[in-house]
């Protein structure tokens, strides 16, 4: 792929990520963005979950995490551990025709050939002493993964800068995915919020009324609560709160939408 060719499509790649704010699209953009880069078949990306610390598959183009067979899965994780070790990218060619005797005892995956991972991370703002430290630290947000069956040309130096520059506006548009995720969404249940609820409320009813449609809403109120949390605690309250909201997020359709409207609502 010519220089001249990908320059173009790096801004496109910019503007389409930069402005897409919902995090399942803004992830499935960013990975079919990268496999027509690099002509690879399949992408993954990984997130670190805030909650455990743990490293997680997300969300993947023509790539299920789940599905993969355990060679292939173990494969996966050993390069997504050696580009998050290396803070850089790592590219693998001719996987099934390696002979390094920890890969074989380990286990290749004879359906793959080529495999590339982008380590993602964020600088850490240091303070005071640690400020005047050499180089800069910085915090892993999870990487992207891309593998193929079929082999690829070795990435040109600038095909590769190229890369590192859309892991790095990823990376951004990621944070401000979440960052809009925390404005509109409840901490502890993950479900909207009362002010995002109004505002798409107002919306829906306003379509309706366009349209000649309608709007339903359903509010529920847990009984008895209070006499969990005098028994057990606030955390056996909120823990039925959080269990709750996750029986109704997976009820509801694809369009619908759940919010907490606060408290026990």
């Amino acid at each position: 792929v010519y220089l001249k060719e990908l320059l173009p499509r790096l801004s496109r790649v910019g503007q389409n990520v930069a402005s897409e704010l919902d995090l399942g699209r803004l992830m499935t953009t960013i990975l079919m963005e990268l496999t027509r880069w690099t002509g690879l078949q399949r992408a993954l990306l990984l997130l670190y979950d805030e909650d455990t610390g743990l490293l997680q598959p997300v969300i993947g183009h023509h790539l299920e995490y789940d599905d993969l067979q355990s060679v292939e899965r173990r494969f996966l994780d050993r390069v997504v551990k050696q580009a998050l070790d290396r803070k850089s990218l790592v590219l693998r060619t001719g996987i099934r025709l390696t002979q390094d005797p920890t890969e074989v005892k380990l286990g290749i995956p004879q359906s793959l050939d080529t495999a590339l991972c982008l380590p993602l991370s964020v600088p850490v703002r240091l303070g005071g002493r640690e400020r005047r430290r050499p180089g800069r630290l910085r915090r892993s947000l999870g990487a992207i993964y891309l593998d193929s069956g079929a082999p690829i040309q070795d990435l040109e130096p600038e095909v590769v800068q190229l890369l590192e520059a859309i892991a790095a506006q990823a990376v951004t548009a990621l944070q401000n995915a979440q960052l809009h995720y925390q404005a509109t969404t409840d901490p502890m249940t993950r479900l909207y919020n009362r002010m995002s609820m109004w505002q798409l409320l107002a919306s829906e009813v306003e379509a309706a009324r366009s349209d000649g449609g309608s709007v339903g809403v359903i509010l529920l109120d847990l009984d008895r609560l209070k006499r969990i949390n005098d028994t057990w605690g606030h955390g056996a309250g909120d823990e039925v709160i959080k269990r709750v909201a996750r029986r109704i997020k997976h009820a509801i359709r694809k369009d619908d939408f759940a919010a907490r409207w606060g408290g026990e609502e």
